[in-house]
């Protein structure tokens, strides 16, 4: 979504927001995240 707003010219901000990571949040293993990445890469071209 970022790519497209950036791509079509919409203004885009930033808000915090507070939040906690407690041992038991979800995590993403090391294959996941490497094909995440790839994708944001090839999004980003």
């Amino acid at each position: 979504m970022i790519v497209q707003a950036v791509w079509a010219g919409v203004r885009i901000g930033e808000i915090s927001c507070p939040c906690r990571y407690e041992p038991e949040s979800s995590t993403i293993n090391f294959s996941r995240s490497v094909k995440y990445g790839f994708g944001v890469l090839a999004a980003a071209e």
